[in-house]
Parts: C-alpha cells; structure tokens; sequence
C-alpha cells in the first residue's frame, strides 16, 4: 500500500531496507539541498517500527564525500544487512572518472552510525552486502586500482578487508 507522502522521504530514493532493530531499517540517497538537482546526493538512513512510517537519521558528515574523493555527485548507500546484533549499510561515491570510492557504515542500534575503514576501497565499488555466520561481505565492481574482484570481508563491519584481489579475478565484476 502507498503510503503518505512525508517530508521524511520526499526527494529521496531508498535502495535497501532490512527487518531488524526498531523494526525496519532503510539506506538509500538524497541530495544536499530541497530539490533533486540541488547538489550532491548524500548518505541517507531512516527506520521505522511499521513499515509505514519512517524517521530519517539526522544527517552526518559520515554520510558525504569523504575528504580525497569527488564531491560532484555524492554518496548513497546502495544495501543493507545485520546479523542481530549489528547494521551494516555499504555505499559508493559516485564518480565519473574522478577519485570514487566504496563506502561503508555500521551501527549497533541502527540510530547512530560509525563510518567503517576498508582495504583497498579507493576506486571501488560497494552495492552489495550480506550477513553471513561470523562475518560480513560486501560486493561490487572494482578493479585493479581497488579490490580487483570485489569482494571484501569484515567481521565486525568496523574494518574492511579485501578477499578477491588474486590474478582470477582479473576481468570479472561481482
């Protein structure tokens, strides 16, 4: 069922959401200023206890550009996972041509968020991520300039290690 229209959501765009925490938990983009073609996307989250209803995470400097990349487009949180106990969202700056970079975040009770580190995510790509026993991986096209085959590894979502950077990859795009 459609719901209301919201201030919570309007001019935004949710690319995953998990059941988990105060109920529901989203990620997705939207853009620095009231309209969609005001500036750089940015980082969003929301949760809610419904499904219906949703409260936007105040926003953050953890969810912008990071210093060293390219601000033009932005950031957005592409998916999202936990494992009960923790959150774990992923996301890109998105680029053309330019510094982009993987991006993720993690967060234990889905309200506040921590941006995590990561081997290797300067020119890579995150749009996938998945919580599975004792860890979790993420997922994305990235190349020799990154992680060559795009998969990293973390256990805590806090540090990020790269898992597929051997020669087979080469070519391939997760």
């Amino acid at each position: 069922t459609l719901g209301p229209a919201t201030s919570t959501l309007a001019n935004a765009g949710m690319t995953g959401v998990v059941r988990g925490g105060p109920g529901y938990v989203a990620v997705g983009g939207a853009p620095n200023g009231a309209a969609l073609t005001s500036g750089p996307v940015h980082a969003v989250v929301w949760t809610s206890v419904d499904g219906r209803t949703w409260t936007r995470i105040k926003d953050a400097p953890l969810f912008h550009s990071p210093a060293g990349t390219d601000a033009t487009y932005g950031v957005t949180a592409s998916a999202i996972a936990t494992d009960g106990s923790r959150f774990v969202a992923v996301g890109n700056v998105a680029t053309q041509g330019d510094v982009g970079s993987a991006l993720a975040w993690w967060s234990s009770d889905a309200r506040t968020w921590q941006q995590a580190t990561g081997d290797r995510f300067v020119y890579g790509q995150l749009s996938a991520v998945a919580s599975v026993p004792g860890r979790f991986l993420g997922t994305g096209p990235s190349g020799p300039d990154s992680c060559l085959g795009g998969i990293w590894s973390s256990t805590d979502g806090q540090a990020w290690i790269c898992v597929a950077s051997d020669p087979p990859f080469d070519g391939s795009v997760a």
